[in-house]
């Protein structure tokens, strides 16, 4: 819908303020019809703008262009049509007591907005709390600095209110001295309504013990993995007998994404979970008019088209900004290559899973990365079909250790794909050896608590028949740091005897390898692969067991070629975004990049380096047999 003569919606920018002498009813009508529209709203010609959306365009100023001057200014905001559908799904949102989340491109004036919007609740409610939450305080005080400015600014109107810092919060109160026969104090006067600026990225629970009536959550995307605990703790305080008196909304912009940005995603493409407004994904590329009921529902998008041409009266030219964008597009793949094409893209996103994609200059194919996270996120029913889980041994009644089963468990630590073959056959034994082969990237030291540093363990299914499917395909994952070492080593070894695979680790933290050796599992043990040595002049250390960190370029170009040939087997969302997000950095924490590539590197071992006896005609089976000493051991027979 085109809209004509938008100009009307702003007629106090239109005709000014009143002249009616200070005071008088003509005056205070003036003022009084004023305060209505910017409450309810406005109507011109049967259509109506939102009260918010007119207090932003009668009496709110940014930072512009002032048209007289040519140069940057506080200038009245133009109407425009992106603004116009904003305002009006976060009117929806509150009607129906949710919380809204906007993904969008960067320049698109969000920054004003928000501000406009907290001014707004200080403004017209008195006793209100607005809270600014941010994870990276810049950009909080990007929003509350333009906050500040555009209520002093607003001062000079009959909407200001006059206020003063009570510690760090800003209040709408001033002093007034009241004197009574002997009787003289000074008492505080004002609405009483607060704002609060609030850095989320060091604690769970910054936000607890406020009762806020908004919440603008800046930059969502950057909250150091906090933003949905922080979230779900205030959410208590949003209610008042179990009606909703305080809304969220959340901004996240695209380009943000390499930074960690799970839980914006999780809130984005499962906005009903969180109670956060949906709207059905028409930017889906199979999507066809008419299935809304049927295509995934997603938060609110602002496709990079808009406000990137617009006509006097704010409408998008949809076709000549998606020339535009597709011309950068082309240019940036020339210029700057992949990456640089790829940064073009989530800077400009035309629809969510552009804004999601993450950068990446690591010498993995980014682009297949990422296009396969936006397959699995629509297709739900193969990106989340795994099970969270323990393992937990199985002893006979003397204790000795049998075995190992599988405890579903949501706050588990092992996330499993495919459960070993035996197992999904309802058989102990015989069992197949070396279907599966796993890698381990360990830890020393038990500073659980305060290392951000995880072990990470892989398990990838390799090609033995073709009764079995899913060659090819990491089948489970431990990323996890427990209060001790010692606990995360018997994860692994658990998963080793789950699996019946060798644990190929490598050989920098070296504490596992004595666990092992002391607990009696060494026979599970993974010896150092010839094929990573092959290219490897000289290796710094002399060990039987585990990989060397000389060979690691090794382990990444072999987990490159992994990506090229089998990116479709490839289930794990987790482990994509860190693939992406790769770095060769001691610095970075690259647990699960490390334990996936040296996993691939096992199986390449195998498969490449193992000899084949060409005259075996029967096929070995192998079995649990615990020794006399309570140690599991390999059986086999034939």
């Amino acid at each position: 819908m085109s809209l004509k003569n938008t100009h009307l919606f702003a007629p106090v920018i239109l005709n000014g303020f009143t002249k009616a002498v200070k005071g008088s009813m003509e005056y205070q009508l003036w003022w009084d019809e004023q305060y209505d529209r910017c409450i309810n709203g406005y109507t011109v010609n049967g259509i109506r703008i939102t009260g918010p959306y007119y207090f932003f365009l009668n009496f709110w100023k940014i930072r512009g262009i002032n048209k007289k001057t040519k140069r940057k200014d506080y200038v009245n905001p133009d109407f425009l049509a992106m603004d116009f559908d904003f305002f009006n799904e976060w009117e929806k949102a509150r009607e129906n007591e949710q919380d809204f989340l906007v993904g969008k491109r960067r320049q698109t004036g969000f920054t004003e907005k928000e501000a406009a919007l907290c001014g707004h609740n200080f403004t017209f409610f008195p006793s209100s709390q607005t809270v600014i939450a941010c994870g990276i305080e810049k950009y909080g005080m990007e929003v509350y600095n333009r906050l500040l400015k555009g209520l002093n600014l607003l001062k000079k109107t009959e909407f200001g209110h006059r206020a003063m810092y009570e510690g760090d919060v800003y209040v709408a109160k001033h002093k007034v001295l009241l004197e009574e026969e002997d009787n003289v104090q000074w008492l505080f006067e004002g609405s009483f309504s607060e704002i609060h600026m609030r850095t989320c990225k060091n604690s769970d629970q910054a936000l607890v013990g406020l009762s806020p009536d908004l919440i603008v959550w800046e930059e969502s995307g950057l909250f150091n993995g906090r933003l949905i605990a922080n979230y779900n703790y205030i959410k208590p305080a949003l209610k008042t007998l179990d009606k909703k008196t305080g809304f969220c909304l959340f901004i996240g912009t695209g380009g943000e994404m390499s930074t960690g940005a799970e839980q914006l995603e999780e809130l984005f493409f499962n906005p009903e979970v969180h109670n956060i407004r949906s709207y059905p994904d028409i930017y889906y590329e199979g999507y066809v008019p008419g299935n809304e009921d049927v295509v995934r529902k997603i938060a609110y998008f602002v496709p990079a088209w808009r406000f990137k041409c617009v006509d006097d009266d704010g409408n998008d030219d949809k076709d000549k900004a998606l020339e535009i964008i597709h011309r950068d597009r082309k240019q940036a793949l020339n210029q700057k290559g992949k990456n640089g094409y790829i940064i073009q893209i989530t800077q400009f996103p035309l629809n969510p899973d552009e804004m999601f994609m993450r950068t990446g200059e690591n010498g993995f194919n980014i682009e297949k990365l990422n296009q396969r996270l936006a397959f699995l996120r629509k297709h739900p029913e193969l990106a989340h079909f795994w099970e969270t889980g323990r393992l937990e041994w199985i002893r006979d009644n003397k204790g000795k250790i049998t075995g190992v089963e599988f405890v579903p468990d949501p706050n588990g630590w092992i996330r499993i794909f495919e459960h070993p073959a035996w197992q999904r056959e309802g058989s102990k034994a015989p069992q197949k050896f070396g279907l599966y082969k796993s890698a381990t990237d360990s830890y020393d030291k038990n500073e659980a608590l305060s290392s951000s540093s995880l072990g990470s363990m892989s398990i990838i299914k390799t090609f033995m028949s073709m009764s079995e499917p899913f060659a090819n395909t990491y089948v489970a994952r431990i990323t996890c740091r427990p209060p001790t070492a010692d606990e995360f080593y018997e994860m692994t070894a658990k998963a080793c005897v789950y699996y019946y695979c060798y644990n190929l680790i490598e050989w920098s933290n070296i504490g596992i390898f004595g666990w092992y050796e002391r607990n009696g599992f060494s026979h599970y043990l993974k010896e150092r692969p010839r094929i990573a040595y092959a290219n490897v002049k000289e290796s710094k250390v002399n060990n039987r067991f585990g990989i060397d960190p000389n060979t690691k370029g090794f382990w990444i170009t072999s987990y490159a070629d992994y990506i090229e040939k089998y990116i479709d087997n490839m289930y794990d969302e987790e482990q994509i975004k860190r693939a992406i997000a790769y770095r060769d950095d001691p610095k970075y924490n690259c647990d699960i990049t490390i334990s996936s590539s040296i996993a691939y590197v096992h199986l390449l071992e195998d498969i490449n380096l193992a000899p084949v006896d060409k005259e075996q005609k029967k096929e070995q089976f192998y079995y649990y047999q615990t020794n006399k000493q309570g140690q599991l051991t390999l059986t086999n027979h034939t």
